[in-house]
């Protein structure tokens, strides 16, 4: 993969080339391609060519040869020697996360790489699950059509239960108007018969 693309050849952020965590928390530092001289300070710290990030990097990439570090502070970092280079460049890479971190445009960068990264997902699940989505879609405009048809035939088949109930309160000719019924027993002659 060549600087400036992702999978699959699509461009990704300069920036997404400076550092790459790996799994069991090691650091990776890969280099980065020189931003133009006339970009604002705060995007050429985000892409790594303010002096200070590349003095940091320049030290990590001098630790590397001797293996992977750790993390600082973690219990693999305690127990290397102080000599050791691997525990100054864990040091320098958090220095430089904790530093990168309060940079607004870091933190725009990083955001901005998460969205597109989620809409990419998003977008690869929508594709995959075309067709249940397309299923759904049906069912759901059936139903409505369902619902729709006992509208304008007058019937409450298919709708809502509350809509159901808004169409039962409303008063129909031939209805009780409410309030106490009187209720007389038939006579026994009626009674016997049932």
């Amino acid at each position: 993969m060549t600087p400036g693309t992702g999978e699959a050849g699509a461009a990704t952020p300069a920036h997404a080339n400076i550092y790459t965590t790996q799994r069991r928390s090691t650091v990776t530092i890969s280099q980065t391609p020189a931003a133009p001289p006339d970009l604002p300070p705060d995007i050429l710290h985000v892409l790594g060519v303010d002096p200070v990030g590349s003095w940091a990097r320049r030290k990590i990439r001098e630790a590397q040869p001797t293996g992977t570090f750790p993390r600082y502070g973690s219990a693999g970092w305690i127990r290397l020697e102080d000599s050791d280079p691997r525990k100054i460049a864990a040091v320098l890479a958090a220095a430089e996360c904790w530093r990168l971190e309060s940079n607004p445009a870091w933190r725009a960068a990083l955001i901005q790489a998460e969205q597109d990264g989620a809409r990419a997902a998003y977008l690869r699940d929508v594709d995959r699950n075309w067709g249940e989505v397309q299923a759904t879609w049906s069912e759901l405009s059936r139903h409505i059509g369902r619902i729709e048809q006992a509208r304008r035939a007058g019937g409450d088949i298919g709708l809502p239960l509350a809509e159901r109930r808004r169409l039962a309160a409303i008063p129909r000719p031939g209805d009780h108007p409410g309030g106490p019924v009187t209720w007389e027993p038939a006579p026994a002659a009626e009674q016997g018969a049932a």
